[in-house]
């Protein structure tokens, strides 16, 4: 998949209060041809997509003592889908149907998460959980599927 071509012209909110990961992020998704707005709470986020149009986000659902619930929320009010970048575990019982990336992931696997929220349409992702990623395995090898694909 060429991700230059599936970034381009996309807006992608990061929600991440590490900076050094923030920056990461942001590179990251930058030179896959994103445009990237990257904020550290949530009250940031809420602002950004007021303020602009976004494609997509990728959170880190531990924010420093921050519930993200509420902004996921608001998310699915304006019909921005959203993945988790995340070391919590078993995150997935609360967000069954959201991609789940568990830190650390290579870039590989970060941009194919994300690129699976543009390609699909909201009644037919497929949720799947992203575990740890070992040498030699291919993106698709380590992508487990949590649920079927939603009812149409």
């Amino acid at each position: 998949m060429r991700h230059e071509t599936l970034f381009k012209g996309r807006s992608i909110l990061v929600v991440e209060d590490d900076p050094l990961i923030r920056l990461e992020l942001i590179s990251l998704f930058e030179a896959a041809g994103a445009k990237i707005i990257a904020v550290r709470t949530c009250a940031q986020a809420v602002v950004a997509t007021e303020q602009n149009q976004i494609s997509a986000a990728l959170l880190d659902y531990g924010l420093r003592e921050e519930n993200i619930a509420p902004l996921c929320g608001h998310l699915a009010e304006y019909q921005i889908p959203y993945m988790f970048y995340t070391g919590c575990p078993d995150l997935e019982q609360s967000y069954p149907r959201a991609i789940i990336v568990q830190k650390p992931a290579s870039g590989e696997v970060l941009l194919t998460s994300m690129a699976n929220l543009f390609v699909g349409e909201p009644l037919d992702r497929v949720a799947c959980v992203v575990k740890g990623r070992r040498t030699g395995e291919s993106v698709k090898s380590h992508i487990q599927y949590s649920s079927v694909r939603l009812q149409q």
